[in-house]
């Protein structure tokens, strides 16, 4: 399928709407600034939120290599939960942005220069001494908390069916949630559940 040729006519036939931020409307980059675009009004087209996740979903898979990956990152960033209430994500792409996820990182340390930057950062001393202050600090807490190495009595320990129901039980009297309360019957059920399991 000719997807650039789609793209092209999704800008075109939406090139005739003002380029301001109006209500309903979204700033797309014709040309991704990650890919050189520039940021200047002939660059900028006007599109409704699902014209721009429609425009974002043809750009990645219009483009290969390198800028397919920055395109995934795009696409990724817009199926976040911040952004849930603006684009309305189809939920088989989940499983499509969890591919992505892992093909970027697998392509992102096939790169050169990014393990070079991930060296460099690795291996200033900065950002060592900074991040080793951390680690001794969080050590120190927890050994004032009675911590060791060879044993933690905190790891682990595994509550018995009992134990969670008088935990939830505990939990649902400090909220006021009882018999009158209208959704009662929910944490009623998964109480019984957990009193089956024992």
């Amino acid at each position: 399928m000719e997807y650039n040729i789609i793209y092209n006519n999704l800008i075109e036939t939406r090139q005739h709407r003002h380029k301001g931020r109006h209500r309903g409307f979204e700033r797309h980059h014709i040309v991704p600034r990650c890919l050189g675009g520039e940021n200047n009004h002939k660059n900028i087209v006007a599109l409704t939120t699902k014209e721009h996740w429609i425009a974002h979903r043809l750009l990645h898979k219009i483009h290969t290599g390198r800028a397919k990956h920055k395109m995934a990152t795009a696409l990724i960033m817009m199926s976040t939960p911040e952004n849930k209430e603006r684009y309305k994500v189809p939920s088989r792409f989940y499983v499509i942005r969890a591919e992505l996820n892992r093909q970027q990182a697998l392509n992102s340390w096939q790169d050169p220069v990014y393990v070079a930057k991930q060296k460099a950062v690795k291996n200033d001393p900065v950002i060592r001494a900074e991040t080793v202050r951390k680690w001794r600090e969080t050590m120190a807490k927890k050994k004032a908390e009675g911590w060791t190495k060879t044993h933690n009595p905190k790891a682990y320990k595994r509550r018995t069916t009992a134990e969670k129901i008088a935990r939830l039980e505990a939990k649902y009297k400090a909220k006021g949630i009882d018999e009158n309360h209208p959704k009662w019957y929910i944490h009623k059920r998964y109480i019984n559940s957990l009193k089956k399991q024992s």
